[in-house]
């Protein structure tokens, strides 16, 4: 990668953080999110971007971003491994307005809401309270 960054002379436009304890300081200043995952399960990071109120852009691998981004009302996405969906997907989200790209935004922020500590708190709270009225 950091061949390529550097063959490309995209050094003052690509950097390689590394591993960062806190990814909210970074996804706080991204105009999208783009994964690229083969396999995820769900997507923390697409739930973390949703948070953030950043737009994402995933690919449609197994386990995870299809469900989270609504089959695409949340968020753009694109066929796993495949260069030129990704691309017109990445088009798709450039050319797309400001108001259609909030409401993805939103409809995300919404979905990822019940990926919090809260929801899970809650989720398992109905179904203890459920096994404790039937005994």
């Amino acid at each position: 990668m950091e061949k390529l960054i550097e063959t490309n002379n995209l050094k003052e436009k690509v950097f390689l953080p590394g591993h960062q304890k806190n990814v909210f300081k970074f996804l706080k200043n991204c105009r999208c999110f783009i994964l690229s995952s083969l396999w995820e399960d769900p997507g923390f990071v697409s739930i973390e971007a949703g948070y953030c109120n950043v737009p994402v852009i995933s690919s449609d691998c197994d386990n995870g971003p299809k469900e989270l981004l609504s089959e695409g009302k949340a968020g753009f996405l694109f066929k796993s491994s495949n260069q030129d969906d990704l691309l017109n997907a990445f088009n798709n989200f450039m050319n797309s307005s400001k108001t259609e790209i909030y409401k993805k935004s939103v409809r995300l922020k919404k979905k990822a809401k019940l990926f919090s500590m809260y929801s899970h708190y809650s989720q398992f709270n109905r179904i203890l309270k459920s096994i404790e009225n039937k005994i």
